[in-house]
């Protein structure tokens, strides 16, 4: 695979100027977080109970996680140009049509759309910034990219309030149509194929198909444990079915001409650690985060919108420092600034014991410490796993590593919540059916849960190969 511009000789300002689409369109995406605060708006609207409206968000998780990987490829095969660039255009007609749904069904189906747009968005963003940037600035410009994400799921809860209260719930929607349109408009006349696609764009059907439905069965699983529990026949079901398709899929990638993923990067134990890493981050941050709001309101019987700001300190803590973690990672490699991000990470959920005496600055310096560990860890580690493959493996190294993210998310929200729910009814005679005190006590425990699976985290990046050159981590 040659290139079509090699990388010491890419213009200086098409760099920033890919950057700046990258971060505008990533962060539209991560406003998806509006959807959140309209949940009960759209109850009413649509006559939906929660348990069918939750397939909004289910779909469009089980969407991305499933055609990450897949798309990625396509990345690689057809180029980043146009996976991008039509994946805004896909976005804002998805974002149009959510806002005309009028029954859960029509919703459910145009957010799967919508993720479709997103997960092109998902797969080609990181490839487009590090193929843009030389290995020493591809930190810094990972880090930025990650702040616009951060920033959008910080803004999203207090503009969704805003939007929804003045104009409806379809506002959540239809505000961002306009923007992720005018960007991907944009990104045609801005972003270019800087690696040439390979002669023969064989893309690898079977692979993609198999991997596509044993994330959907391990996902689907993994969220009706939740509610089956663990020894459920519907999850356990699920979960070998998993096994067995995932088989199938190394099986197939191993005897590929073309296989979707070169099945020698997941023998590289930095690679495999990396990503492993990511997931685990994830998962614990994100099962927390589902946890807090719990604790908020009913253990400190905090308002909505007080919540919501303090809610609000771990996104704005992760954008303000996930800049700088890059620019440290690419001066000092990834190596170590991955694993200060961990550390920190175990040691807020560790000394976070908050209960119902916690003053709010107390919580709020535990949610912002929180918020500046994943801000340490995020950007490096991308940039890791990223440089770490060939040119022409980018979108395949991105789509994976997102899909690192949406597994940890979905495996961290079914397990701290099933931890989270049984100490609470371990707890409940104590503190009685109104009481804040087996709240706090089964939040507590959540979160030494999420600090002991943190520390395996921090166990993979010792074990993790260390760059010998910080340009190379």
């Amino acid at each position: 695979m040659g290139d079509v511009v090699p990388p010491g000789q890419v213009p200086p300002g098409y760099r920033w100027q890919a950057l700046t689409i990258v971060t505008l369109g990533t962060l539209v995406v991560y406003l998806d977080t509006t959807v959140n605060v309209a949940l009960p708006a759209l109850t009413a609207a649509l006559q939906a109970p929660l348990p069918v409206l939750q397939w909004i968000i289910i779909g469009y998780v089980l969407t991305t996680a499933s055609t990450l990987v897949g798309v990625g490829r396509l990345t690689d095969l057809i180029g980043r140009r146009a996976i991008w660039s039509w994946g805004l255009i896909a976005l804002a007609l998805a974002l149009l049509l959510d806002g005309l749904a009028r029954s859960i069904e029509l919703l459910v189906a145009f957010r799967i759309l919508q993720a479709i747009g997103a997960t092109m968005l998902y797969a080609a963003g990181p490839a487009i910034v590090a193929e843009a940037f030389p290995s020493y600035q591809r930190g810094r410009a990972l880090g930025i990219m990650t702040m616009g994400g951060q920033v959008g799921m910080a803004v999203g809860p207090l503009l969704g309030g805003w939007l929804v209260g003045t104009f409806g719930w379809p506002a959540i929607f239809w505000a961002r149509a306009p923007l992720a349109l005018a960007i991907g408009l944009a990104s045609f006349g801005v972003i270019r194929d800087l690696t040439a696609a390979p002669r023969r764009r064989r893309f690898d059907v079977g692979g993609a198909a198999t991997l596509g439905l044993a994330m959907v069965a391990l996902l689907f699983a993994i969220n009706q444990l939740g509610t089956s529990g663990w020894s459920g026949p519907l999850p356990l079901g699920l979960l070998v079915a998993a096994a067995l398709l995932l088989a199938v899929f190394v099986f197939l990638e191993a005897r590929a001409e073309a296989p979707m993923v070169d099945l020698a990067l997941l023998r590289r134990r930095s690679f495999a650690a990396a990503n492993a890493m990511q997931l685990i981050s994830n998962l614990t941050m994100f099962g927390v985060w589902l946890l807090v709001p719990y604790y908020l309101a009913q253990g400190l019987g905090l308002a909505p919108v007080a919540a919501g700001l303090l809610l609000g300190c771990v996104p704005a803590a992760t954008s303000l420092v996930a800049p700088l973690s890059g620019y440290l990672s690419d001066r000092v490699g990834a190596w170590a600034l991955s694993l200060g991000g961990l550390l920190l990470q175990v040691i807020a959920q560790v000394i976070a014991r908050l209960d119902t005496a916690s003053s709010l600055l107390q919580v709020a310096g535990a949610l912002v410490l929180l918020g500046i560990a994943l801000g340490a860890f995020l950007a490096p580690n991308i940039s890791f796993v990223l440089g770490s493959v060939p040119r022409g493996q980018l979108g395949v190294a991105s789509g994976m590593v997102t899909t690192m993210r949406s597994l940890g998310v979905t495996t961290g929200v079914a397990l701290l919540t099933a931890v989270y729910t049984a100490r609470s009814a371990e707890a409940r005679p104590e503190g009685g059916p109104d009481g804040a005190g087996f709240v706090v006590s089964a939040f507590q425990e959540a979160f030494l849960v999420a600090a002991i699976l943190c520390s395996i985290a921090v166990g993979l990046a010792l074990i993790r190969d260390r760059p010998p050159d910080p340009a190379q981590a």
